[in-house]
């Protein structure tokens, strides 16, 4: 199941989880932490499991997945305007370690700051005309795989004895990537997967999340 997916399911039990979190988290230390998005604003939501490290830090598993029934598409809805009859779909998964540290480290909760390292791969469908100028648009596969570096910062609430969690964050990811045709019979010209890299190399999002600390 995609994090897209998870995330609608959890709109769901949103008034649920507000009667359980009446009051602060004070009581013995949280182990193990996890979150599912539910607003994200950019790209990619992930789903994490955070480890406590003997109150000195969290570690903390992301894997996020999109495209997996309907490929997602990139083109903004005014490049789409400005492009007509071209699109750029993907899919994709990546997977990430996060090593976080909070103000109040027994719970895994309060303000927080995170670094982060993972790999991406990424499949995408590139409908465009060629430079040779044929009036007819051609699909052209296209891949890409590479290293990823995130830092966020952000806020936890922890519940008390149930220990359900709502989190606000920003953060920043760097796709170090680089994008080749996976067709032999088209080539990609150098110009045209230099600007394909730069449009995944850096994002932002700004985000809400729920999760259970135990």
């Amino acid at each position: 199941m995609s994090a897209q997916n998870i995330s609608k399911a959890a709109i769901k039990y949103i008034p649920i989880f507000f009667l359980m979190v009446s009051k602060p988290a004070v009581g013995k230390m949280k182990h193990v932490l996890l979150s599912i998005p539910v607003v994200t604003l950019g790209k990619d939501a992930a789903l994490r499991v955070e480890y406590n490290l003997l109150r000195r830090g969290t570690l903390g598993l992301e894997w996020r997945e999109w495209g997996a029934k309907k490929r997602r598409e990139e083109f903004s809805k005014h490049e789409l305007e400005q492009r007509p009859g071209e699109s750029l779909t993907s899919r994709g998964r990546e997977i990430g370690l996060l090593w976080s540290r909070y103000s109040n480290p027994a719970l895994m909760s309060g303000f927080a700051w995170s670094l982060g390292a993972g790999y991406r791969f990424w499949e995408g469908r590139w409908k465009h005309v060629l430079a040779d100028g044929d009036s007819e648009p051609i699909d052209q596969d296209i891949l890409s795989s590479g290293p990823t570096f995130t830092g966020r910062i952000g806020y936890r609430y922890v519940a008390d004895t149930l220990g359900c969690a709502l989190a606000g964050y920003s953060s920043i990811k760097h796709f170090q990537n680089q994008v080749v045709s996976e067709s032999e019979e088209i080539s990609l010209p150098n110009e045209d997967a230099r600007s394909l890299g730069r449009r995944m190399m850096t994002s932002l999002r700004i985000g809400v999340e729920l999760g259970w600390a135990f």
